[in-house]
């Protein structure tokens, strides 16, 4: 019978893709590894619409930052997004950190720092410092992306459109719950040092090193942030530097920064 041949790329083809959206663009810099790629199957639309599933847990071996990682993954899409006019990786699963032994100080220090490294300017350290209502003094300076209402030169009206209130969910997580009526997308820069750790922009004068770009971009109009920087339903979206921190640079749920 007639068939349709949707794509002329070869599994190894999506298998690097997927490394690149699920571990990140960079994953051979941080030396991350799937252990097990032979169980991912692949669902293919058409050459850049596609899905992934696992027959078992994902285990990624995370060198730099000293974890072996394993992944229940509950769904990888990616498609394209009509009212974002883009194509978007919606990824969702379960998370098992497995430390390992560094063996040493030296490596013991030297896994420490790459996990600071990680956390600052990720998706963990925007949510909790929006969370603490703390953004400025991580760094951070948070822009309405939307144009303004106004058409007047004069005109700069940029508000949020944001609610932000706490609350607890039905499982006793404490909880921001954050709510919009019109715009859903925001801009991100990130100030950091020459150590680079984040600058505090709440003093004047502060000096600044280097700057980092980021979007943000909801996608539902109410958003439910945990107080570890969890967001539970994946709603939303960063993209550029923040965005480029997938699986490769993740950290437990309970992670706190050291001072090495």
């Amino acid at each position: 019978e007639e068939a349709t041949v949707v794509t002329t790329f070869t599994r190894t083809v999506y298998l690097e893709y997927f490394k690149s959206l699920f571990v990140g663009e960079n994953y051979k810099e941080q030396k991350a590894e799937i252990l097990n790629d032979s169980i991912l199957v692949f669902s293919i639309y058409d050459s850049l619409q596609f899905s992934v599933d696992a027959t078992a847990p994902i285990v990624v071996k995370l060198p730099l930052s000293g974890y072996i990682l394993k992944v229940d993954l509950l769904h990888f899409h990616l498609l394209y997004k009509e009212e974002l006019e883009a194509y978007h990786c919606s990824i969702l699963g379960y998370y098992l950190f497995n430390p390992v032994d560094p063996g040493s100080r030296r490596e013991q220090r030297k896994i420490a720092r790459a996990r600071v490294n990680n956390f600052y300017n990720s998706s963990m350290h925007f949510c909790r410092s929006l969370y603490h209502r703390q953004l400025a003094g991580n760094g951070y300076v948070f822009e309405n992306a939307c144009p303004p209402r106004k058409e007047s030169a004069y005109s700069k009206d940029y508000r949020f459109d944001i609610k932000a209130e706490y609350s607890t969910d039905s499982y006793g997580n404490e909880q921001l719950v954050l709510t919009h009526s019109s715009c859903n997308n925001f801009l991100i820069t990130y100030h950091e040092n020459a150590r680079k750790r984040p600058v505090d922009l709440t003093y004047l004068n502060t000096e600044r090193s280097t700057f980092h770009y980021s979007n943000l971009s909801f996608l539902a109009d109410t958003v439910r942030i945990l107080k570890s920087g969890r967001i539970p339903e994946n709603t939303l979206i960063f993209g550029g530097s923040i965005g480029k921190k997938r699986i490769a640079y993740m950290l437990p749920e309970d992670y706190i920064p050291s001072m090495q």
